[in-house]
């Protein structure tokens, strides 16, 4: 489709709803009608099912289908006011109180297929016998046979199995899961300046297989004050690669492994009426290992309580996150395995509907292969991963609702790093990327606004912006981030039976590094995806999920075009 095309369908969602905003939520005061919302929660209090806040940033599909997306680790640095701890420590009603939890049973099936040979199941069940426990079981799958180039050696093949339980005792719950996912896919981002003359590119074959497990303890009495989590997870990757004759670099080792183990408490306590009291406490292992090659191991520990106080209008938090790290970074230069960074933080409720806050923080973002993997697939194989290190992070944030429905949210981030991580092409493979840190120190300014607008029951819509600017010292550039960032998103009903949903992202300003050594800017990023889904009876419908309507082949990443015009559907049950 033409450029000017592209141009007309974004100044068209823009003019809708006046200026493009980045919707941000904060979770710890009451969203007015048409409040920004960044997060589904839904509180585990006696017996009430929970979910893990998700963000709706730039969510391209409602499917479980990998699609190209934004640079997560760009739009996953978190806010300072997301990284405190709840300030006003509510103890929540009993919402549920003797009323008896009815048995169910259900199970919801997904299958359907698309272009680029792509195939698509999912099957979730779940039952509920009595009001002792609950079960959840799922299974998740889809392929692409071809992918944008070079035919099968760009397809894509992901399979997820897995389940989760909770069992309800008098003043806790117990709960776990156990996940494992395969992810097969094609290493095809070869610099075409080099291996056209060759008349073909070589067809290697990344796979992946991760297990996760996790347990945990969580408080569901609300006869006291006190709220806490105690949390184990356990994380093992593998990797094996499926080489050809002719792969760049065959000195890369062909398997590597992760292993990752976590143990975390979160607390919170209602001392009286305006005094409050949060902790966090982590403790994490990683080893990353090469058959042969190394055995590398990192720890990370920490501390953080934050003590709240009210006062009328106002909330003021103080309190230190202590950070223990050991990597090989930290070995190597002899630096200190502690670090200290204070946390504070005032709101003020300027009235019903304006809320203003001004926060500080800073800490230790843990980073692993797996994390990196699911944001970078195509990363080098002897990478040497290390955590980012905030040392400071400042956050002015306006918030509040304009009119009837209509939320906004006004910030401004500022955060430096003693320590960053960016991706750069491999100068020999190409079509791998180096995991490069940028210690010198790293900083960050982010302007940000928001929209969200309910209206009606059958229509919302909401749209975000911001604009960031880095400044690298030991790197030349802030490689594959992007300087602006635009998202829309619209849920709608047509009618009773029919529902849908658009979203939009754009990105602009990613930097990167060809074969010569060049710094170059991608094109602009442009990616429009449309979706409905049709209840023909109670127990059966279609869905039709459209996404890159736009068609372009844009790169996220250096050398790696994504699927154009790409659509997947079919049948949904629910028995």
């Amino acid at each position: 489709m033409n450029s000017y095309k592209s141009y007309i369908v974004i100044i068209a969602m823009l003019v809708t709803l006046a200026v493009p905003v980045t919707s941000v939520a904060q979770d710890n005061w009451e969203k007015p009608a048409g409040g920004i919302e960044n997060a589904q929660v839904v509180i585990e209090k006696d017996k009430i099912i929970s979910l893990r806040p998700v963000s709706r940033r730039f969510k391209a599909i409602q499917l479980e289908i990998p699609q190209a997306k934004p640079l997560a680790i760009s739009f996953q640095l978190k806010e300072t006011a997301d990284s405190l701890p709840s300030l006003q420590v509510i103890v929540r009603p009993r919402t549920m109180k003797d009323q008896e939890l009815d048995k169910f049973y259900g199970l919801n099936a997904k299958v359907g297929g698309g272009n680029y040979k792509s195939a698509y199941a999912l099957i979730n069940a779940s039952t509920k016998r009595n009001d002792e426990y609950f079960l959840n079981g799922y299974f998740n799958h889809y392929s692409s046979g071809i992918g944008p180039v070079n035919g099968s050696a760009a397809g894509e093949w992901t399979t997820i199995i897995g389940g989760s339980g909770k069992y309800f005792l008098n003043n806790s719950t117990l709960y776990s899961n156990v996940n494992f996912k395969n992810h097969t896919y094609g290493i095809y981002g070869y610099d075409p300046n080099i291996f056209d003359n060759l008349g073909l590119l070589p067809e290697n074959k990344q796979k992946l297989n991760v297990v996760s497990f996790n347990i945990g303890l969580a408080d569901n009495n609300l006869d006291n004050n006190i709220d806490h989590n105690l949390n184990l997870g356990i994380n093992y990757l593998i990797n094996n690669n499926d080489l050809d004759a002719i792969e760049p670099n065959p000195l890369d080792p062909l398997e590597y492994s992760e292993f990752i183990y976590s143990i975390t408490y979160d607390f919170k306590a209602r001392l009286d009426d305006n005094w409050g009291l949060s902790t966090v406490v982590d403790y994490t292992g990683i080893t990353q290992s090469t058959p042969g090659v190394s055995n590398l191991g990192r720890r990370f520990g920490q501390l953080k309580p934050v003590l709240s106080y009210k006062l009328n209008q106002f909330v003021f938090s103080a309190g230190i996150n202590i950070n223990h790290v050991l990597d090989p970074i930290i070995k190597a230069n002899n630096l200190s395995q502690f670090r200290f960074f204070p946390v504070a933080s005032i709101d003020y409720e300027i009235s019903a509907k304006h809320h203003a806050r001004i926060a500080m923080d800073g800490g230790v973002e843990k980073i692993s292969v797996n994390s990196i993997i699911e944001e970078n697939p195509y990363i080098s194989q002897d990478v040497l991963v290390n955590n980012n290190i905030s040392d400071f992070a400042g956050l002015l944030n306006l918030e509040g609702e304009i009119a009837t429905n209509l939320g906004y949210k006004i910030g401004y981030m500022y955060k430096h790093y003693d320590r960053m991580m960016f991706y750069k092409n491999n100068t020999v493979d190409t079509a791998r990327f180096d995991v490069v840190y940028d210690e010198g120190g790293t900083s960050l300014n982010k302007f940000s606004l928001g929209l969200n607008y309910v209206v009606n029951d059958n229509l919302n819509l909401s749209a975000g912006g911001a604009y960031n600017i880095y400044n690298t010292i030991d790197i030349a550039e802030a490689w594959h981030r992007p300087a602006f960032e635009v998202d829309f998103t619209s849920n709608f009903t047509i009618a009773k039976k029919l529902h849908g949903h658009i979203t939009y992202f754009l990105l602009n300003g990613i930097k990167a590094e060809n074969s010569a050594g060049q710094i170059k800017t991608l094109d602009t990023i442009h990616d429009l995806n449309v979706g409905l889904n049709l209840s023909l009876t109670e127990r059966a419908g279609i869905f039709i999920d459209v996404m890159n309507v736009l068609g372009s082949n844009y790169q996220l990443y250096n050398n790696y075009p994504v699927k154009g015009f790409q659509v997947v559907g079919g049948l949904s049950f629910r028995f």
